[in-house]
């Protein structure tokens, strides 16, 4: 045993030296180039043949009834050569990729969906569909083992990558592809996690005092059994997430769901895991007297509260990392599944892997006068009122406040509401779409009758040009309509008028009933950006409500024991996250008129309170980077400097301000010698 142990040692001191990692890197770099030909061949065979596809699928008519033609619509097959491919399932896409002159659109998602068969079981068919992404993938890996190499993770990267190997091996064996994919996903990511840890500690390995504390606390969440949890359960369920989506469903939802799944848990895992961190490191350093140690050298309060939040947020910022690469990298591979049909393809390019900008429609506002008019006629005309009024009973101001706001929401509701068999026009103005724009995205969510989701109801769309467009919405659920970028006018206005009315292909018939919408319930979307800067910006955002919270985990510590500081944290942390249905049930809640007096103040202490808590952590709840990326928003370099500045600077550095005036008030020796 004494001998296998001291050949260990001498090859982990060969790994680390000049010679030893130029020998490893070498070899590690044969090895993937090696393993991964098999991969890039497979590649290469299949994109010629799809390119062959993709030119006899353009240039096939469907309506010309072509031998080609026939054979596509009867029997979804395509023969090239002495080989012939397709089948049930071409047939069924063929018909909804045809347009009005029977060309075929989407030919690239078609070839993909014929080449399927021919590539080999062993090998993921989304990588094998795109030599670009096998290239990618194999650079991915060089650049992963050199980076362990040349970090000192020599033994690491043998380890993590055997085991990985040999799952995945084992996986493909049993003919589970997407699962090897997985498992060699958790190699790359552990791999990740500790390259990433290894370059902060080395930028943390300064004299300062802040630094130094801050590279302490690295290697204690390293040691810490909690942080090690959470960050391999993070490092685990990443990858394996792809493999709950169901790929029957179409393609958009599939991306979507795992972005929404994929960037929630990185933030719930790191958020979770901070706050832990931060009230343990501080308070029980506290309680084992390990804080005597710190600041009976040049150690000042704030330099250690600095540091262990620096220490912290060099850990979120390693999770972040790897968690937004494993995010892109996934995302990247799903976006590669063959698309239901091709509105699905053009909604996953424009809709979901896209940065987008909207614009509500403008409505007429209630004049001031108007309204003060409608009020004194509501008044005059209600004899009960106006003596309820006169005797005292009610107050007249009051009275007045409440009757004009049912006025202009009675107003704004008629403005939004569209009878049967008529049409009302609205204009969005200032849409701004970037050069070389050619289309920009109706979005529009309308209400009729008892709103059924399982009924479908006729509109017709007609634009300033006099074209027009009859589609069928289901109540409730948001629908698309692409529109010509072209149809906005020189000053940046877009006019529509939507209209209840059916179009039978001959004849217009009247809707169904009255068509009601909400103030946001139509909008026009447009590209301005791309989804990797979307992404970037959204990890921002998310880093700075982290570093918030980590201050607040070392500002309760330094006040409080470990349980009570955690109670605490949490509790502000909750707190925040549901400021926003705070902030809605404060607006929708009324005290009721015949509730005993003392039960009113009751009710409008515990309001003021909820008004409270909503509106200094209303900014943290409202800040929500990973549904804006859900649905294709943009996230502006605004909302990155305002979460910036006003949670990552304001708020931290009011928490560090309050801990640190607590705690250069506290007897520590005292302290510790009772904890």
């Amino acid at each position: 045993m004494s001998l296998r142990w001291s050949r260990l040692d001498r090859f982990a001191g060969f790994a680390r030296s000049r010679r030893g990692k130029w020998v490893l890197s070498i070899l590690a770099a044969m090895a993937i180039i090696a393993s991964a030909m098999p991969l890039m061949v497979a590649a290469v065979r299949a994109q010629a043949l799809r390119t062959q596809m993709g030119s006899v699928l353009s240039a096939i008519d469907l309506d010309e009834r072509s031998p080609e033609a026939v054979a596509l619509l009867e029997r979804g097959e395509l023969t090239i050569g002495e080989f012939t491919y397709g089948g049930p399932r071409v047939k069924a896409m063929v018909p909804r990729m045809a347009d009005s002159e029977g060309r075929l659109i989407g030919v690239d998602d078609l070839a993909r969906v014929l080449v399927s068969p021919t590539l080999p079981a062993w090998a993921p068919a989304v990588l094998v569909q795109s030599l670009g992404n096998c290239i990618g993938l194999v650079m991915a890996l060089l650049v992963l083992a050199l980076g362990c190499i040349w970090s000192g993770l020599a033994m690491y990267l043998i380890v993590i990558a055997g085991l990985s190997g040999v799952a995945a091996a084992t996986a493909v064996w049993f003919s589970e592809v997407p699962l090897a994919l997985a498992l060699v996903g958790i190699g790359a990511l552990a791999l990740s996690f500790l390259m990433v840890v290894a370059v902060l500690d080395a930028l943390l390995s300064g004299a300062a005092p802040v630094l130094a504390i801050a590279a302490t606390v690295m290697r204690e969440a390293q040691r810490q059994r909690i942080s090690v949890a959470f960050i391999g359960l993070l490092l685990v369920v990443l990858p394996i997430l792809p493999l709950s989506i169901d790929p029957a469903s179409p393609l958009r939802y599939q991306i979507q769901t795992y972005i929404s799944r994929g960037c929630g848990l990185v933030f719930s895992v790191a958020s979770v895991m901070t706050l832990l961190l931060a009230c343990s490191t501080v308070a029980f350093e506290m309680r084992d007297r390990q804080i005597w140690q710190l600041l009976t050298k040049p150690v000042s309060r704030a330099q250690y509260m600095l540091g262990k939040w620096l220490g912290i947020m060099a850990v979120n910022t390693s999770i972040l990392i790897v968690g937004a690469a494993c995010i892109v990298a996934y995302v990247q591979y799903l976006s590669l599944r063959p698309a239901a049909d091709p509105l699905d393809a053009r909604a996953v390019r424009e809709e979901v892997l896209v940065a987008r900008e909207g614009k509500l429609a403008e409505y007429e506002s209630l004049q001031p006068g108007r309204l003060v008019e409608l009020v004194d006629q509501a008044i005059e005309s209600d004899p009960v009122l106006k003596a309820e009024i006169d005797s005292g009973e009610r107050d007249l101001y009051e009275t007045r406040i409440r009757m004009a706001e049912e006025r202009i929401t009675a107003f704004g509701s008629q403005q939004r509401a569209i009878p049967a068999g008529q049409g009302r026009t609205f204009t969005f103005r200032n849409v701004a779409v970037p050069g070389g724009t050619e289309q920009v995205t109706l979005r529009y969510e309308f209400h009729l009758g008892q709103d059924d989701s399982h009924e479908q109801h006729p509109v017709i769309f007609r634009f300033a040009d006099g074209s027009w467009v009859d589609k069928q919405f289901v109540p409730v659920q948001a629908n698309v309509l692409p529109i010509p970028a072209e149809l906005i006018d020189a000053n940046g206005d877009l006019t529509v008028e939507i209209m209840s009315l059916g179009f039978d292909g001959t004849n217009f018939t009247p809707g169904e009933g009255t068509i009601i919408f909400d103030p946001d319930g139509i909008e026009i979307l447009y590209a301005v950006g791309g989804f990797g800067g979307n992404f970037a910006r959204a990890m921002g955002v998310q880093w700075t409500k982290l570093a918030f919270l980590a201050m607040l985990g070392v500002a309760s510590a330094t006040l409080l024991s470990f349980g009570v500081a955690c109670l605490l944290a949490f509790t502000i942390f909750v707190a925040a996250q549901l400021a926003p249905f705070v902030q809605i049930s404060v607006e929708q809640y009324r005290i009721a008129e015949e509730t005993p007096v003392v039960l009113q103040w009751v009710q409008l202490g515990v309001k003021g309170i909820a008004f409270s808590s909503q509106w200094l952590l209303g900014a943290f709840g409202a800040t929500r980077p990973v549904d804006a990326l859900v649905d294709g928003r943009s996230i502006g370099i605004l909302v990155l400097l305002q979460s910036a500045f006003l949670i990552g600077i304001g708020w931290t550095g009011l928490a560090l301000a309050l801990g640190w005036l607590g705690f250069r008030r506290k007897e520590l020796a005292i302290y510790s010698g009772v904890g």
